[in-house]
């Protein structure tokens, strides 16, 4: 049995924050919208522009540009969405798993620490060399409040005493 197979229960879980590239997108997406929506306002009410090449340009672009903003709003949230990255904190280890990788960590051959960079870094280690970083924020919980979380829990699965009552009710 291989050991991102083994049994363990889940105590805790948490997913990566997307924040920052959810704003980027709906960003892009509202400009690309504002952008269509002012070129038909031209075209269609502007005096200047009646009976122009330009005006049907406007027309053109206006038409395109309307629906690809929410086009692109819905197309990048699904693509956000479909992301199964976590890090869970189970019974037998530190389990993280995304597109590239699943891995268990049991909580004997555990070390976790944080780099202090602009960016932090959730460094963990296995028997002194580097298994994961992550640098990626989560969602409600700071690198530093987790690495102590990882920590405080390991010492009570470590001593035996990590029963499912200590999870987290979130």
């Amino acid at each position: 049995m291989s050991p991102s197979k083994r049994e363990g229960f889940i105590v805790e879980w948490y997913r990566p924050s997307h924040n920052k590239h959810m704003l980027k997108m709906w960003g892009l997406a509202v400009g690309v919208l504002m952008v269509g929506s002012t070129l038909l306002g031209l075209a269609f009410y502007s005096v200047h522009f009646q009976g122009s090449w330009l005006r049907t340009w406007f027309i053109i672009l206006g038409t395109l540009a309307t629906p690809a903003g929410p086009l692109l709003a819905i197309a990048g949230t699904q693509r956000l969405l479909q992301d199964e990255t976590y890090l869970a904190i189970r019974s037998d280890g530190l389990f993280y798993h995304d597109e590239e990788q699943s891995m268990l960590i049991p909580w004997q051959l555990l070390e976790v620490s944080i780099t202090h960079t602009p960016e932090s870094q959730l460094c963990i280690d296995t028997n002194g060399q580097r298994s994961l970083t992550l640098d990626a924020p989560f969602i409600d919980i700071t690198h530093e409040h987790l690495a102590k979380r990882i920590e405080e829990l390991q010492k009570k699965a470590l001593l035996g005493v990590l029963r499912p009552e200590h999870a987290s009710r979130r």
